[in-house]
């Protein structure tokens, strides 16, 4: 009787917890069906991501020298084609990009299933898994479907690891160094990330690890060298030189383990060291160590580097999500009950309101006025913090204020001198009708932004002629840092 009534608690824990996890799958995919045809941006930097796509329908370059114009992000260039390539079909526009990370997202929890359920050959760990991620929507602030790289990333790294770990085959191993190879060629941090699944290959793989490492190298390789070729050096400045010239935020060293990790998901870590003391077999020890050196180390990397956001966590919480759900199966043998019960506290500790994702009305209305009021001045108007939107509005886009910044804080002296003085020339001969700067929530300590953007010539040349929103209410991107279109500029008049 004991045993039955035990029995009965574990089964109702078990199914709570997988309710859990389906909640949270079905909650993630809702948001991203309800917000991904918004025609203004999710997160301020998407605009400018569009505008990267725009280039290439217009036949232009992406890789080039930064100017006023256009200044690229700091990525390898492979999800920037794909988009292109279905805007041909969609229309240029925030859709075919945010259509492309969501099917990458919803690809990544179903290899997290799927890396869990093969390896336990339980499909609720699998289930328990692909929940704790689609759970950390929130930790990463919104990011699974926006119009950036990472959603690609993620998927093209997770499929290659899975074929590399399950299919041991020489043509297998092959299309896994592939498909590493891709994700690389969409975010460069998958590079550091394979290292360790590569060294396992080439020990514990051969002969068919050295196909997997060779399609690697081969591909990375000679895109660089190709794409380095073809761009004139500047494919290499951007993706390379660039970034390694950016300071490291020493506050962030223990702040990822603490703030990013510990404090959301103290249970799933847990559970992931546990799952080394738990698993008897040698080689999948041997193989989820070192998978984990390089999604978590990978992601700390990442986020330690001076403009890091939580997007940069991703890899960290797959990892996790995959771990969790490894050792679930394995404690389930023992202790169901406490296994399903740690589930849940796991999961209550990650519920969130999903509104809070969800551009509201009003927010479209402010998108909506901001649009015509750039649309009804006469000649250039200047939006240094959102790409695209100039363009909605029937006028040139210009380089996106971030991309600028990350040329700025780099070490390319005659690099960043020819940049500012583009700049510096176009505000002071006053060549935009208008500039529209941005500004935080009230209560930031940094709520404008005017010290950061060229503050001296601004104020030489423009005044501040109005405030498009008097108050907190509405206009905010729902993922990312609050900022939104607050200060018209104008000319000022001509002394005669």
């Amino acid at each position: 009787m004991r045993y039955a009534a035990s029995q009965r608690v574990s089964n109702t824990l078990k199914y709570l917890a997988l309710a859990g996890a389906a909640g949270y799958l079905l909650c993630y995919l809702v948001v991203a069906l309800l917000r991904i045809r918004y025609p203004f941006e999710l997160q301020w930097m998407e605009g400018a991501t569009v505008d990267h796509v725009a280039r290439i329908l217009a036949g232009k370059g992406i890789y080039v020298r930064p100017s006023l114009a256009f200044v690229p992000y700091l990525y390898t260039p492979l999800y920037l084609y794909l988009a292109a390539g279905l805007a041909k079909v969609t229309g240029i526009g925030f859709f075919p990009l945010r259509l492309i990370s969501l099917l990458a997202s919803l690809g990544s929890l179903a290899l997290i299933f799927l890396f869990v359920s093969r390896e336990t050959h339980s499909r609720s760990a699998g289930l328990l898994a692909a929940g704790l991620f689609a759970a950390t929507y929130r930790l990463c602030d919104g990011w699974f479907d926006i119009a950036r790289v990472d959603s690609l990333f993620l998927c093209l790294l997770l499929a290659g690891c899975y074929l590399l770990r399950f299919y041991p085959t020489a043509r297998a191993m092959a299309l896994g160094g592939v498909l590493l190879a891709l994700a690389f060629l969409t975010k460069q941090i998958a590079l550091p990330i394979a290292v360790p699944v590569l060294a396992y290959c080439l020990r514990w793989r051969r002969p068919q690890g050295y196909l997997a490492a060779g399609m690697l190298v081969t591909l990375v390789a000679g895109s660089t060298l190709v794409l380095h070729l073809v761009s004139g050096g500047w494919y290499t400045f951007y993706a390379f030189s660039l970034p390694r010239q950016h300071q490291l935020e020493l506050g962030k060293f223990a702040s990822f383990w603490l703030a990013d990790l510990l404090a959301w998901l103290p249970i799933a870590c847990t559970a992931a060291v546990g799952y080394f003391f738990l698993q008897t077999n040698a080689d999948a020890r041997r193989w989820y160590a070192l998978l984990a050196v390089g999604m978590i180390g990978g992601a700390w990397s990442a986020r330690v580097h001076s403009g890091g956001y939580s997007n940069t966590v991703l890899p960290a919480y797959a990892m996790l999500a995959i771990l969790f759900g490894l050792a679930a199966a394995r404690a389930a043998e023992r202790r169901p009950a406490w296994v399903y019960l740690a589930c849940l506290a796991q999961f209550a500790l990650l519920i969130y309101n999903p509104l809070r994702f969800l551009p509201t009305h009003a927010d479209l209305a402010a998108g909506q006025r901001v649009q015509a009021l750039v649309a009804a001045m006469p000649g250039a108007v200047y939006l240094p913090f959102h790409g695209f939107l100039p363009t909605l509005a029937g006028k040139q886009s210009y380089a996106h204020a971030m991309a600028v910044y990350d040329v700025e804080r780099g070490t390319a002296q005659p690099v960043k001198a020819a940049l500012d003085a583009q700049i510096v020339d176009a505000l002071t001969h006053r060549r935009f009708s208008a500039v529209i700067l941005d500004a935080r929530p009230e209560g930031h300590p940094a709520k404008l932004v005017e010290p950061f953007w060229y503050q001296r010539e601004l104020y030489a040349n423009y005044y501040p002629a109005h405030v498009l929103f008097p108050s907190d209410a509405d206009g905010w991107p729902a993922t990312g840092i609050k900022l939104r279109p607050q200060v018209l500029y104008l000319p000022k008049p001509t002394r005669r």
